[in-house]
C-alpha cells in the first residue's frame, strides 16, 4: 500500500459512534454467525453468539428484545459501573474496557446503536441445547414456542436462507 488510509468521516455523533464500535470489534461478540462462523447478514449486532456455558450475548439493536427501551442515561451507567440499573451485567461483558471513555464517545456509540435496523431476536443466553429442553418439552413444542430460527440459533445451526419448519433435529 504506497497512499495513506483516509480518515473516518466523524461528523455526526452516530458516525462516531459507528467507528467506535467498528475498532471495538463489538461485531466479535454480539453478531451471530453461521455453522461455517461467517456473520450472519441481518443480524448485525442482535446478540445471541455464545461467549460462555450458558451465556450468550446481548442484542444492542434498537428492538424491544435488544436495548430499544434503554435510553443514553442507563447505556452509559452500565458501561461505567457494569449494572443496568440494579442489574449486573454478566462478568464476561468487559464494560471495565468502556468505562473510561468520555461521555462523548458514549453518547456517540449510543446514537450510532439508535441508528441500527432493529432485529427482534430473543436469544438471552438460555444456550441449553435441543438435548435437555427438547427431551423435556418436546421439539414440536420448542419450535412452536420459541420460532424455528431461535431453536436453530440455541442448536448453533443458523442458515438464514434454510426455512426449518418441520425439521426435528
Amino acid at each position: 500500500m504506497t497512499e495513506p488510509v483516509a480518515k473516518p468521516d466523524l461528523t455526526t455523533p452516530a458516525q462516531h459512534g459507528a467507528y467506535l464500535v467498528t475498532m471495538r470489534s463489538c461485531n466479535d461478540c454480539h453478531t451471530p454467525r453461521n455453522p461455517k462462523f461467517q456473520l450472519i447478514p441481518g443480524m448485525e449486532l442482535a446478540g445471541g453468539t455464545p461467549i460462555a456455558a450458558g451465556v450468550a450475548s446481548a442484542n444492542l439493536t434498537p428492538d424491544a428484545s435488544g436495548i430499544g427501551y434503554y435510553n443514553e442515561a442507563p447505556f452509559i451507567q452500565a458501561m461505567r459501573t457494569g449494572y443496568v440499573r440494579a442489574r449486573k451485567l454478566n462478568s464476561i461483558v468487559p464494560w471495565w474496557v468502556f468505562r473510561n471513555m468520555t461521555d462523548d464517545d458514549l453518547e456517540a456509540v449510543f446514537a450510532y446503536l439508535r441508528t441500527l435496523k432493529p432485529v427482534h431476536h430473543l436469544d438471552r443466553g438460555l444456550r441449553v441445547g435441543l438435548g435437555s429442553l427438547g427431551r423435556a418439552i418436546g421439539k414440536d413444542a420448542l419450535f412452536k414456542a420459541l420460532g424455528a430460527a431461535t431453536v436453530a440459533n440455541m442448536a448453533g445451526i443458523i442458515d438464514p436462507g434454510r426455512d426449518l419448519r418441520g425439521q426435528g433435529f
